[in-house]
């Protein structure tokens, strides 16, 4: 069917003296091209959402004894997940900063799910078994993983700085997740001195996840009178300056992370009361449901390195391509590799 032409001017059509005509066609492209990727990203959101709808119905007819069938899905996941990723990135510059932040909440909490299964997978792997049994001569990296987790949660930050050559990389399985923040901060100090009789290196940059981060802090202070240097502190979605949620968990850490908690206020003198040769590298996400990003960034400490993420969710930080690169290069440019 031959489409109308409803714009075609009249014989006698007179021009608006106010209006140029360039300027109401920019403006009709602009307009279409919005409606264009606004569909575009609900496009993009439904993938989504369609992706996840279909894990939890496949995750229903599944036995969990079936690990083939557990690969599929886990693969089904991330392709979903990574083409609707890609197409908002491609889209976010264009498009109106309420349509962007509500289709990265949706994306985030998307991707927590996924992050959520992979973590239980690897909730009964031990890297710290796999740990190296000597040094290669470069400064040692050590992962710390948060509250209510394993070493195993490291999987791919260990594999892509395997990738790098960057490290030794260690790890350590904190125990039981109701202790305090200060018995897992001596377990850290213990792995630290276990793995300066491995590498031979008195220094060494701490990772920490969530908790783990707070961890790092407190166990950098114990190091310090060991005379063993942290030259870095990388803390991921860590609420430094606590988290309204620890309200709701079990354990003496979890108590320790609330907002108002004595532990919380000495842990920022704490904190910079540390080595100036001791550096900070804190990164959060604007979509962390768990932690704030004033809590994460923590804006009190020098020589500090701060980045703030879009769309990535408070346990999607242990799977962020996006993410692990910011993180391998600051640490090589540290370690002056680049």
């Amino acid at each position: 069917m031959a489409s109308l032409n409803l714009h075609r001017p009249h014989r006698f059509h007179l021009k608006h003296p106010f209006i140029n005509e360039g300027n109401q066609k920019s403006e009709k492209a602009g307009f279409y091209w919005k409606i264009k990727h606004l569909a575009l990203v609900a496009l993009a959101t439904l993938c989504s959402l369609a992706t996840l709808a279909g894990v939890i119905n496949l995750f229903s007819r599944t036995s969990f004894s079936m690990l083939s069938k557990y690969t599929f899905i886990l693969s089904v996941s991330a392709l979903g997940v990574f083409l609707s990723g890609n197409m908002l990135n491609s889209m976010a510059s264009r498009l109106p900063q309420s349509l962007v932040s509500l289709a990265n909440y949706i994306y985030s909490i998307v991707c927590e799910f996924f992050s959520l299964m992979a973590l239980n997978f690897l909730r009964f792997v031990n890297l710290e078994k796999r740990d190296p049994q000597k040094g290669n001569g470069q400064q040692p990296i050590l992962l710390i993983h948060g509250l209510y987790s394993n070493s195993g949660s490291w999987a791919y930050y260990r594999y892509r700085f395997s990738n790098e050559k960057l490290g030794p990389v260690f790890t350590v399985h904190l125990g039981k997740p109701f202790d305090s923040i200060e018995t897992h901060a001596e377990k850290v100090r213990n792995k630290v001195l276990e793995i300066q009789k491995v590498t031979g290196r008195n220094d060494i940059t701490l990772i920490g996840h969530s908790m783990g981060g707070i961890v790092a802090c407190v166990a950098a202070s114990k190091l310090a009178e060991c005379n063993l240097l942290v030259t870095d502190i990388i803390t991921l979605g860590s609420p430094l300056k606590g988290a309204f949620l620890a309200a709701w968990g079990i354990g003496k850490a979890v108590k320790e992370m609330h907002p108002q908690s004595a532990f919380l206020a000495n842990l920022s003198k704490r904190i910079l009361n540390l080595p100036s040769t001791t550096h900070f590298f804190h990164i959060a996400s604007k979509t962390d449901l768990l932690v704030p990003l004033s809590s994460a960034l923590f804006n009190e400490t020098t020589y500090t390195k701060r980045l703030t993420l879009s769309n990535v969710g408070h346990l999607s930080l242990l799977f962020s391509d996006s993410l692990i690169e910011e993180v391998i290069n600051y640490y090589k440019i540290r370690q002056n590799k680049v």
